[in-house]
């Protein structure tokens, strides 16, 4: 935890294959770290790993990290694109909240559950592109950023279960989800 925390300087990091645990605010306020690539050994990305580091402009989610952690790329203002892989089951609360550059999302099949203020002000989203063929639980209407324009693309046969009108799914993306042959 907190193992390089506020290193401004901090532009680059290679973490080896052995580490397996990413701790809470590990790189939190890295402001110079422009990218990361996660070793594959890492099952979980812990609360604020990485906070406020606003020159990250990409970062490789392994598949077999399980759980993106409560604010864990909150404030990563230059990331462009997010790719969840299909092993993610949770993303926490305000995981990337106020990732504001952030224009295309990919949420691998194995998600469940988003957070609460999981994606809130990443009021540039255009694309979401959700694998999971069962809609993730939402437990609130702050997931997503609300009014947006991005559109939502699903596997087929999902398209009625996100469309739901009692589904907050179909709050944030109204008349804009999408069936496609993942």
């Amino acid at each position: 935890s907190s193992a390089f925390r506020g290193c401004g300087g901090l532009t680059s990091v290679t973490i080896p294959n052995s580490v397996t645990s990413i701790g809470s605010s590990a790189f939190g306020g890295c402001r110079s770290l422009t990218s990361i690539d996660i070793p594959n050994g890492v099952t979980s990305i812990g609360d604020y790993t990485f906070f406020y580091c606003r020159s990250l402009t990409s970062v490789d989610i392994p598949n077999g990290v399980t759980s993106i952690g409560n604010s864990a790329f909150s404030g990563c203002s230059s990331l462009t694109s997010i790719d969840i892989p299909n092993s993610v089951t949770s993303i926490g609360n305000s995981a990337f909240e106020d990732c504001s550059s952030l224009t295309l999302l990919n949420i691998g099949s194995g998600v469940n559950h988003i957070g609460q203020n999981a994606f809130k002000n990443c009021n540039f989203l255009l694309n979401v592109n959700c694998s999971a063929v069962n809609p993730p639980t939402i437990f609130d209407n702050t997931s997503f950023p609300y009014p947006n324009s991005a559109s939502l693309t699903v596997p087929c046969g999902s398209l009625e279960a996100y469309s739901n009108p009692s589904n907050l799914w179909n709050v944030f993306f109204n008349n804009r989800i999408y069936e496609n042959g993942f």
